[in-house]
């Protein structure tokens, strides 16, 4: 009885790895598809972008001009606004080529590792029926609440697993969100000093700062979209209502990038691109405190069906 039941815990977790992945590659090839029309979008976005600053670049002096600059503004500042949401669409398309490409490597990956586990489902089916005929010989109905509460035990444990993997990713998360956010400050006091119209008057050391910057914001992405993912695992597979958070996350590249570029041009300060960071870190870390809540519960779950079991055995002699 003690190498079926080593064996029935060994094919019950391969079972766990197979329905996560199947989950995971659910929620990769739905995210796939939005980033491919999002990639397709910028597109568009960046080509009307590139039109509109040439037509102003080249908008000779004709009678009609008053009647633009009245409507529209100086002309040079058409430009610079234009610009200034060219660079946006081109960062923001850079972003999403890496995620895509990300995300293809990792279905690929899942996609070859479902492949080895897909006869798993049998061999727990069988395992399981062994354990419950020979349990028969001894108690039909005892051997039927065995096995209702060790699957319930099982499950609870899964289920901490998979919590603790998407605790993990948003602990790492904050944590880039944080140096970010030190990046930033760093950056502010000299930026103020520079406008928009003379960036050539960045120093060596200011342009290799902001290549760094554009790196680490990259990484934040990166680590954001982990924990995206690892939440999207928990809510589906354990019934766990974490996708109305989703939404209130996935959106920081877009609205980061925007911040970043209204601050530097408008506010002469780092202002709502900090603002923005902070109230990520704030959300990140309300949904790991659920995120531990649950789990607590799990433990709990468990200590309770543990009890009922030995109560059970304790009760029924052999």
């Amino acid at each position: 009885m003690k190498n079926l039941d080593q064996d029935l815990q060994e094919a019950y977790d391969q079972k766990m790895i197979r329905e996560k992945i199947v989950i995971h590659l659910a929620g990769l090839e739905d995210r796939l598809s939005k980033q491919t029309k999002a990639l397709a979008l910028l597109e568009i976005q960046i080509n009307k972008s590139a039109d509109a600053i040439e037509a102003l670049e080249n908008l000779a002096a004709q009678p009609l001009r008053k009647i633009f600059i009245k409507i529209l503004g100086d002309k040079k500042q058409q430009v610079e606004r234009e610009r200034q949401n060219y660079l946006m669409y081109i960062l923001r398309h850079q972003e999403e080529k890496k995620k895509i490409a990300v995300n293809k490597y990792q279905l690929d990956i899942l996609q070859k590792k479902l492949i080895s586990l897909r006869n798993v489902d049998a061999t727990f089916k069988k395992l399981l029926l062994n354990k419950k005929q020979q349990l028969k010989h001894r108690n039909k109905d005892l051997a039927k609440k065995i096995i209702h509460i060790e699957t319930n035990i099982r499950a609870d444990q899964s289920m901490r697993k998979e919590i603790k993997e998407a605790v993990d990713a948003g602990l790492v998360a904050n944590k880039e969100l944080n140096k970010l956010k030190k990046a930033l400050l760093v950056m502010g006091p000299w930026q103020s000093q520079i406008s928009s119209a003379h960036a050539s008057t960045l120093s060596y050391k200011q342009k290799n700062f902001i290549n760094n910057l554009l790196a680490e914001i990259s990484k934040v992405n990166g680590k954001l979209d982990n924990f995206i993912q690892e939440l999207s695992d928990v809510s589906t597979h354990y019934q766990l209502n974490y996708d109305q958070f989703v939404d209130r996350i996935s959106e920081f590249l877009e609205e980061f990038y925007d911040g970043l570029i209204t601050d530097w041009v408008l506010h002469k300060e780092i202002k709502m691109t900090i603002h923005l960071i902070d109230d990520t870190i704030s959300k990140v870390k309300r949904i790991l405190f659920m995120l531990k809540n649950d789990a607590k519960k799990s433990v709990e779950a468990e200590a309770a069906d543990r009890a009922i079991l030995q109560k059970l055995l304790l009760d029924h002699k052999i």
